[in-house]
Order: C-alpha cells, then sequence, then structure tokens
C-alpha cells in the first residue's frame, strides 16, 4: 500500500453509502464490526481511497474505562430492546415512571443519534446525594460510544473528546461557568446542538502557525449538575430529570443496590451488544415521518427536539412518549404551561364522558373543581380561562358563569383543542 503514503486515522465508529463500522473491545483488542450488504463482519482496519485508512479508536481511551463500546454483536431479540433497557434502569433507579421512560429513550436515540440533524440534550438536575452520577453511569453503560469527560471538565475536553469519539458525552457535576452566552462552556454545547455544530482553534498544522482547525461538537450529550443554567438557549436545547433525594432505607426497602456489580457491567455489555445490533439494522431505516400532535404551548424549538428524538425511536414508543417529552422539556416556562393545558384536557375529557349530544357546554368553574380533585391542583377560574384560550379552546361568558363549549368529541385527551389540526 506504500507505507510512505498511508494516512491513519482513528474512528469509534464510521458510515457511508455502502457499510457501517463500530469500534468494538475485547480482551484488550479494538477491532471493527463492519455490516455491508456481504453481512457482518469483524475486520482490524478499513481503508477509504487515496490510501486513508481507517482503525478503531485509542486504546488509551478504551482500557481505562473512560470510553465504553460493544465486545460484539448480537443480533438477538432487537424488537423490544426498549422493554430490557427499561428493566435494567428500573434495578437501580428509585425515580418516577415518565423519567425512566424518558431515560430508556434518550439511551436508544443515542445509537442513531447521528441520522438526524438535531440532537437533544438531556439534563440531569439534583442536589447531593439524589442518585445524579448513578443516572449518568448508567447511561453511559448503555449508550452510544459513550465518553466520560469525568468531573474536572473544561472546554477543550468537551470538543476535542465529541471530535475523537462523536458518541454520547456524559459530563458530571458541570456546576461552573454556565452564568451567560459568553461562557465558552454554553457557546460549545449550543454550538453542538446541530449536525454542522463545530468549535474553531488556530492550532500549529504541517508546519504552518495559527491555521483554524475545525472541531465538531455535535451529538448526544448528558449533563449532571446541581445548578440550572443561567441561558435561555441552553435549556431550550435539553429535557429536564429533576432527581429527588432518597435515603439508604428507602432504597434498601424498594430492593435498590447501592452499587452496580460485575455481574451487573456484564449484563449491560450483553445490552450493548444488543444495541449494536439495533444500529445496524435500523440505521437505513430511519428517521421515520413523524406526524403527531404536539401541545399548542410549545415552541418550534422544542417541537423539533421532540420530533428529532421520535424520529429514531421505535414507533410503538411514540404515543406514549409524546407527553413525557413534553412535560420534560427544560425550555424556560414551557414545562409549567403543557402540565397546565394537561390538566384542562384531562378534566374535560372526564366532564363530557357519556354526553354525545354537541355543542357540549362546560362551567369553566366545573373544569376548577374537576382539576382539584382529579390532581390536586388548585386555579381560579380566570387562569382557566387564560389556559383555555391558549388552546384555542371555545370561550362564552353567560349569567352563570364562563362555560368552554366543546362542537366535537376529542378522539382522546391528546387532541382537545387541537380539532383540525392533528398533524401540526
Amino acid at each position: 500500500m506504500g507505507k510512505n503514503k498511508i494516512i491513519q486515522q482513528n474512528r469509534c465508529h464510521y458510515s457511508d453509502d455502502d457499510i457501517i463500522i463500530q469500534t468494538i473491545y475485547k480482551d484488550r483488542k479494538a477491532t471493527f464490526i463492519k455490516h455491508s450488504v456481504d453481512g457482518i463482519d469483524e475486520i482490524e482496519y478499513h481503508e477509504l481511497i487515496d490510501n486513508e485508512i481507517l482503525v478503531p479508536a485509542h486504546k488509551v481511551y478504551l482500557e481505562n474505562g473512560s470510553v465504553i463500546v460493544p465486545s460484539g454483536i448480537s443480533l438477538d431479540d432487537i424488537d423490544g430492546i426498549e422493554n430490557d433497557v427499561y428493566s435494567y434502569l428500573k434495578r437501580f433507579l428509585l425515580i418516577e415512571e415518565e423519567d425512566l421512560l424518558l431515560l430508556t429513550a434518550y439511551i436508544l436515540y443515542t445509537w442513531l443519534y447521528d441520522r438526524v440533524s438535531t440532537a437533544p440534550y438531556l439534563w440531569i438536575l439534583g442536589e447531593y446525594g439524589t442518585a445524579k452520577s448513578r443516572i449518568g453511569e448508567l447511561i453511559g453503560l448503555l449508550s452510544f460510544s459513550t465518553t466520560f469527560l469525568g468531573t474536572a471538565v473544561t472546554p477543550a475536553n468537551i470538543f476535542r473528546m465529541q471530535n475523537e469519539i462523536r458518541g454520547t458525552l456524559i459530563m458530571d457535576e458541570m456546576d461552573m461557568d454556565f452564568s451567560d452566552r459568553k461562557s465558552p462552556f454554553v457557546q460549545i454545547l449550543n454550538g453542538g446542538y446541530k449536525s454542522n455544530g463545530v468549535v474553531y482553534r488556530s492550532e500549529s498544522h504541517k508546519g504552518q502557525q495559527f491555521v483554524p482547525i475545525p472541531y465538531s461538537s455535535f451529538g448526544a450529550k448528558a449533563v449532571i449538575s446541581r445548578e440550572e443554567p443561567k441561558d435561555d438557549s441552553l435549556k431550550s436545547r435539553s429535557f429536564l430529570i429533576r432527581t429527588p433525594k432518597i435515603d439508604k432505607h428507602t432504597l434498601n426497602k424498594n430492593g435498590i443496590p447501592l452499587n452496580i456489580n460485575a455481574e451487573s457491567r456484564i449484563q449491560a455489555e450483553q445490552l450493548r451488544n444488543r444495541l449494536l445490533g439495533y444500529r445496524f439494522k435500523y440505521f437505513r431505516k430511519v428517521p421515520y415521518s413523524v406526524n403527531m400532535s404536539f401541545s399548542d404551548s410549545i415552541s418550534p424549538r422544542a417541537e423539533e427536539l421532540i420530533t428529532s428524538m421520535l424520529s429514531v425511536l421505535p414507533i410503538s414508543m411514540h404515543l406514549s412518549l409524546v407527553k413525557v417529552l413534553e412535560t420534560h422539556l427544560f425550555e424556560s416556562g414551557a414545562t409549567q404551561f403543557v402540565n397546565e393545558e394537561m390538566y384542562v384536557k384531562n378534566a374535560i375529557s372526564e366532564l363530557i364522558k357519556g354526553k354525545a349530544e354537541l355543542p357540549i357546554k362546560i362551567l369553566v368553574k366545573d373544569i376548577v373543581c374537576q382539576i382539584k380533585n382529579q390532581f390536586h391542583e388548585v386555579y381560579e377560574s380566570k387562569e382557566i380561562v387564560a389556559i383555555a384560550e391558549r388552546m384555542y379552546l371555545e370561550i362564552s361568558r353567560l349569567a352563570k358563569g364562563t362555560i368552554v363549549i366543546m362542537r366535537k368529541i376529542p378522539k382522546d385527551e391528546g387532541n382537545v383543542g387541537n380539532e383540525g389540526n392533528e398533524a401540526k
């Protein structure tokens, strides 16, 4: 091959129109798994044009566990793997079911994130002792080409390691320099949300000084911190999970182990190998066209986040995930608006049960009572009117009180107020 002309690149993964390649690490040896029309093969390197060859990711990252990759590939039981990921997480975490569902969805999303142009982030927020780092460790054990940045993160760590591995970054204890949009952390993370996001650094290159070198910052990222970022733009790129404080007695009572032992890590490795099979099977089939009904209160960017996630996830998850994704938006104010709409939608659905004659007139004060009884949330009538108007529901003010008029029986609670706009 003419050794003096070979250009060698370490790559954790690679794809083009013909092949998909992934680094695997087993028995202290890194090789590639290649998927093509000819099948699946294990190879030492892959040659591109002009004597350029790709070799697996550096062992220095793999042997100390800072980068986690599969040890092989398993094509067994790929369909329905989301249920096994969910069950694995549930064994180690005592959090809300919706939070578990979001974690499961995000892990599956990471294995196909490079098939879409938008990369939502997952923000884990909580005080000391609330299992934040446990969540980060579990995400890292199961996600696509994970890089653990540790707790001493610098801006250069983020864009250099993302450029090198191009997988899922886990950033723990990220409670520094998130003060405003001028922060280098904020700028790098805001840029890495899009597939063309790059960071330029002037470096010596082939004997020339101060040559601008681009580093890709695009990719899935899980950020673990005790404080909210003060930049609204960064929040708008993220889904949020808040972690509650749970004492040791409660964990023991619920059978939650305090440590992830060696056997459990082997089970995580087996799941990673199956998830690689999932990636290979669906890489050419996604993104799916998403035709769902979203809340009227979410922004175009929030809708983009949700669509990006759903477009690479199993279609069987879509219906249950829409509400979860909407209510976990970190975007300022969005979560509260979505929750309020959900209260009104569900209250109306309960109040019109058994009624078939249209139009149906519902007193706002009855909606207030229903929300109080059903969700234990207290609202004034004027607040419900404002929410209903935001949802484009028909409002009329009569002598006996303000009413909401339903001229159509909604198919389900998710479409109340969206009649005629189901494929937004």
